[in-house]
């Protein structure tokens, strides 16, 4: 079990919530706040969290250790989106493959459609590359993401006024 602390960690529980301990270095930076966690359905040693100043980050030892978390904010491959500045406010991943993650974003930025990006890896996060995919929405904050999990290549997005399906072109 996981928590988001308000000083940029996440915080780790092993036993029931008997005790807490922190599980990752300050994510983000000196003022962050953890906003999202989210644990891959395929995967438990998989565990994304994200902070309000536009952060993402993968552990890939359950959370166990803080040595365990990459930032993998920036992608690593050419052709990599940037990631918007603003909170990052809902992590999903896919069902099946615990290397393809979704990230919604809160705010409004110039332009349409910097809202829902992708975040795939052929390599266990070795290398890794963003695909910004909210090309049907509106320009408004991004507050929830769920997919489905039958269907991944279906998601539905809540935003500020309504729900909202969007391709991850993935099946």
């Amino acid at each position: 079990l996981f928590v988001a602390g308000n000083n940029g960690r996440v915080y780790r529980t092993s036993n029931s919530a008997g005790s807490w301990s922190s599980s990752s270095p300050v994510l983000g930076g000196g003022a962050s706040v953890v906003d999202a966690i989210a644990i891959a359905p395929s995967s438990s040693a998989v565990v994304y969290a994200a902070t309000n100043n536009g952060r993402i980050w993968r552990s890939s030892d359950g959370g166990a250790t803080a040595a365990g978390w990459t930032n993998i904010t920036t992608g690593t491959v050419p052709g990599s989106a940037t990631l918007p500045d603003r909170a990052i406010t809902d992590i999903a991943v896919h069902p099946t493959d615990a290397n393809t993650l979704f990230i919604g974003f809160g705010g409004v930025s110039p332009g349409i459609g910097h809202h829902v990006y992708s975040g795939t890896s052929g390599d266990g996060f070795a290398t890794w590359g963003w695909t910004n995919i909210s090309s049907n929405l509106p320009n408004i904050p991004v507050n929830a993401l769920e997919v489905h999990r039958t269907t991944p290549a279906t998601m539905w997005a809540g935003t500020e006024h309504a729900l909202a399906s969007v391709s991850t072109a993935v099946s």
